[in-house]
């Protein structure tokens, strides 16, 4: 668990004792994550932009404090465990020995704060997305830049490889979510647009369609080839704050600001019973 005000606990999950000393920070902690080998935890804050690496034992700080010049969004480990990967409003992203929190090679630069970043699945690419309005891949070993900039034309507030990892989408605060070529970093659809902020998107199951929503009271399905909207828009009353589908990808959950959330038909876009209202603005559901 962790929290604002500057520590990071472990307890143990069958008596809810705590394990070992509290994992203190002169700032507030943001988030926290295990390794895969479940011997270390990795911390990261807003407040006084590092992150850094305890032992699950003992609770003891080890190596090095990985320190940014701005606040830290996220860090993540790459799937083989060897490296930590920051992302900051200090507009880098970086990456860190996951032993001794020595910074590996040059810092990752946008001219913006970055919004987040991934490894693709073998940890051999970075995709970082920032409020610069642009998408970037880098090479992890040399941390050069690999293809074009991926250009938007407002903050990027999320970008994600399909499952082959041969395409990129994002998503923008410029109204629209768009399709890349991983290799080339050149568009491959049409732009898919709102007419407001697109605040997230995801593929369904098959990632034959892309569901989006955004602030202007819709979500929208798209063609994932082509960019070209499925049937009519999913209406709410206020801005969506989410969407998903089943695990099928027959269905689709919507909620909102509007204080309800809706079952849609992924096939029609038809609204399925009743809407499920209530009293205040709805900030999560799932199935």
């Amino acid at each position: 668990t962790w929290n604002y005000s500057g520590g990071a606990l472990l307890w143990d999950a069958k008596t809810g004792e705590q394990i070992g000393k509290t994992m203190r920070y002169e700032g507030s902690v943001s988030g926290a994550a295990f390794d895969k080998t479940e011997n270390s935890i990795l911390t990261w804050g807003r407040g006084d932009g590092t992150a850094r690496l305890w032992d699950t034992n003992t609770g003891e700080q080890i190596g090095k404090t990985m320190q940014h010049k701005d606040g830290i969004y996220g860090a993540v480990f790459d799937p083989a465990g060897k490296y930590i990967l920051t992302w900051s409003a200090d507009s880098s992203a970086r990456l860190w020995d996951a032993n001794t929190g020595e910074q590996c090679g040059k810092p990752m630069l946008h001219k913006d704060a970055v919004n987040g970043a991934a490894f693709d699945h073998i940890g051999r690419r970075i995709l970082t997305w920032s409020d610069d309005d642009t998408v970037c891949l880098w090479d992890t070993n040399t941390g050069k830049q690999h293809g074009k900039t991926m250009q938007h034309d407002g903050d990027v507030r999320g970008a994600v490889f399909d499952k082959t990892e041969k395409r990129i989408l994002t998503w923008s605060y410029d109204n629209t979510a768009r399709l890349w070529d991983t290799e080339t970093g050149e568009s491959t659809s049409s732009v898919m647009q709102h007419e407001g902020d697109v605040y997230g998107a995801a593929f369904d199951q098959a990632e034959k369609r892309i569901l989006t929503w955004s602030n202007d009271y819709t979500a929208r399905l798209w063609d994932a080839n082509t960019g070209e909207q499925l049937g009519k828009a999913m209406q709410h009353e206020d801005w969506i704050k989410g969407a998903v589908f089943d695990q099928g990808g027959t269905r689709i959950l919507t909620w909102s600001d509007d204080d309800t959330a809706r079952l849609w038909y992924a096939k029609t876009n038809e609204q399925i019973g009743k809407t499920m209202q209530h009293e205040t603005a709805i900030d999560g559901a799932v199935f």
